[in-house]
């Protein structure tokens, strides 16, 4: 169990230079929590966290971790606050930019659409004992990524088209409504909800972009992704799925909803890519 002292940040302010000031600031053995309360007696209760790891909320999330921890946070002031079950997240001192800008994309796509969360919600920051700056984000039970679905010897066809059209509504979401690119577009980094709705995993790299390439990217680097050379062979997605599914459904939907000033040179190399798949 770890023990942290603790302070609130406005989880409103979302100017990556304001973040980073914040961020570069934080003591070590200290916790920021997004707190919407400007009430100051209410946002200065919380005086420490403890954390305590909790490997059970890996379920479902094991092939898609980069060195994230879970646990248990406790939150108190005199008395105990509130518990909340979190993911946590480090980033080497050259990369803690990253952190930042993974913050800020994740409330600019969550604001595109209020209706339901599209990336996992932000609790906070976390600097630890030896300096590393961590993101804390809220585990929410049931969140599966794909490729614990496609890497999977008992997966069902079924299971195949809940991966590869979560994938595809993934991008349409990214690259329709938010204009944006991932940039690591992976198996691994596409999920879903309990309710099966995509959820977006790890925007570090994501950006926006008028760049027709850098849309066939995401979707190439994903396909690359479903022959993962670390993978068996008996995993491999055959060629008539990824272009019944997953490109079909980017390509019917991508029509209208794609930025329009690239529409038609994204559909026309997505076009000649299921051209050349089908020949394989």
């Amino acid at each position: 169990m770890e023990k942290f002292s603790v302070s609130t940040i406005n989880p409103d302010v979302a100017e990556l230079s304001s973040i980073m000031h914040r961020l570069d600031s934080l003591p070590m053995g200290h916790i920021a929590l997004c707190s919407h309360k400007t009430d100051s007696t209410i946002a200065s209760l919380p005086t420490t966290v403890t954390t305590k790891e909790n490997d059970t909320y890996r379920t479902g999330r094991e092939d898609s971790m980069h060195d994230v921890r879970f646990a248990d946070m406790h939150i108190s002031g005199n008395t105990l606050l509130s518990r909340l079950p979190v993911a946590l997240k480090p980033y080497p001192e050259k990369f803690s930019i990253l952190a930042g800008r993974d913050y800020a994309t994740s409330v600019r796509l969550n604001k595109l659409n209020e209706d339901r969360q599209i990336t996992f919600a932000y609790a906070g920051f976390m600097r630890d004992e030896k300096g590393t700056l961590h993101t804390v984000t809220r585990f929410e039970e049931g969140v599966t990524s794909c490729d614990n679905l496609i890497f999977n010897p008992e997966r069902t066809a079924q299971e195949v088209y809940l991966a590869l059209a979560t994938a595809a509504e993934s991008l349409l979401f990214l690259h329709g409504e938010a204009g944006m690119t991932h940039g690591d577009f992976l198996p691994r980094n596409t999920a879903y909800d309990p309710s099966l709705q995509f959820r977006i995993i790890d925007t570090t790299t994501a950006r926006e972009s008028t760049n027709p390439d850098d849309y066939l990217d995401d979707i190439q680097r994903y396909i690359a992704g479903l022959r993962d050379s670390n993978a068996h062979e008996e995993f491999s997605i055959p060629n008539e799925f990824i272009n019944g599914i997953f490109l079909d459904t980017y390509q019917k939907t991508a029509r209208g909803t794609l930025p329009i000033e690239i529409r038609n040179i994204v559909l026309g190399k997505v076009s000649r890519l299921m051209i050349a798949l089908d020949k394989v």
